[in-house]
Formats: structure tokens, sequence, C-alpha cells
């Protein structure tokens, strides 16, 4: 929670995802390294053991996967709530925020009960490392669309008619 508040006082609430994210992917890797490298291997093949079988490691992989997860709630909250307005749109996409949250972890829910092999929960490993880094993606595309969106505003803004601005630009 502090590192969110520090990175929103700031103004980079797109950033604070992107470093939730790329924690979630280094825990997640390292869940998933070997010491043969990453060599072929079949995701979908239950016999072939793609973790490490060092503990260190795996507590060390599940601190930075819990902490990037635990980031991402109040930081993706404090993006969303800061670039929507008017309020009826805010709070849909606050809303429409915890719906997603709690879709992901019954998402999760699923692939490490029914869909990935235990005791290793390779391919249910795999599909959150893609998903994290789709996280970095789309927060990078979100923050350049943003900056383009509060470039229009500032521009619209210097030629001082307030009402010539297209209703999407925000407040």
């Amino acid at each position: 929670m502090a590192s969110t508040f520090l990175l929103d006082k700031r103004g980079l609430r797109g950033a604070s995802i992107i470093i939730a994210s790329l924690f979630c992917a280094i825990g997640f890797i390292m869940y998933l390294r070997t010491s043969r490298g990453w060599g072929c291997f079949n995701p979908l093949n239950s016999h072939h053991s793609l973790g490490s079988t060092n503990p260190h490691v795996q507590y060390g992989s599940l601190f930075f996967s819990i902490s990037g997860i635990s980031f991402l709630g109040p930081s993706t909250g404090a993006w969303m709530s800061n670039n929507v307005a008017p309020q009826t749109r805010r709070a849909t996409a606050i809303a429409t925020g915890f719906i997603v949250t709690n879709l992901g972890a019954m998402i999760a829910l699923w692939l490490f009960s029914a869909w990935s092999a235990p005791p290793r929960y390779t391919s249910g490993t795999i599909v959150l490392l893609v998903f994290s880094f789709m996280m970095v993606i789309t927060a990078f595309f979100n923050i350049l669309y943003l900056q383009g969106q509060n470039q229009k505003k500032a521009l619209v803004r210097e030629k001082g008619v307030r009402e010539e601005e297209e209703p999407g630009l925000g407040d």
C-alpha cells in the first residue's frame, strides 16, 4: 500500500503496475528455472520436471510472485480511479476492476487444481507467467495512450475554449 501511495503521488501509476507485474514474472521464472536451462520441453507433459528443487529458490520465487500480486490490486485500483471520469464511469471502472481481479483468482484456482499436474503445477505457472508479461505490455501501451490523450487535452485547453473539447478527454 505504501509503495502504491508513493508512486501515485508522483504520477507513476502505470510504472507501479509494470513493476508489480515484473515482480510476478521474476517469481514465476525462478520457480520454473532448471539447472539444465530451458531446453526443449512440453509444458503439458507432466513427466518433465521444469522447476527448481532447491527449497530456497522456491521460497524466494514465492516471495517475488506474492509481493507482485499483492502490489497489483492497489496499483490498478489507483490507476483506474484517477484516469476515468465522470463519477459514474469511475465507479463502474472500479467495480469492473474488482470483478476482473476476482475472476483472476478463480482462474488461478482452476489452473492449480484441475488443469496443471501436481506437485510442480508447471502448466499453471507458465500461464500466470504469460499473464504477467501481458500485464507489462498492456500497461506500457496504456501509458502511451494516456500520454497522447493528455497531450490532446493540453492543446485544446491552451486555446482556451473548454467547450470545444471532445467529450472523452476526461476532467
